[in-house]
């Protein structure tokens, strides 16, 4: 929790350990990486408009399994600058 609480930027597959974004900053971003069927799921997108407001939350839908890190880069990239934009 004490790295949760100086956390930026979270990014990790759909999964219990999201729930560590209870513990961000309210300026924070999660990226959820929805892997083996998982982004029909909205746990975590509840959690964080609850949490934080709308807009700080980003679904990359059907990522691989196993993930691409190279393939999945871009679309991380993507997203952080639609969550920065979407802040300004």
């Amino acid at each position: 929790i004490a790295i949760d609480v100086q956390t930026d930027i979270m990014i990790g597959p759909h999964g219990a350990g999201l729930t560590h974004s209870l513990f961000m900053p309210d300026d924070s971003f999660l990226i959820e990486l929805g892997i083996d069927g998982s982004s029909g799921l909205k746990h975590f997108e509840n959690m964080a408009i609850w949490r934080r407001g709308p807009h700080r939350y980003f679904r990359i839908a059907n990522s691989p399994n196993p993930v691409q890190v190279d393939k999945l880069y871009d679309k991380v990239i993507l997203a952080i600058d639609a969550l920065t934009k979407s802040q300004s």
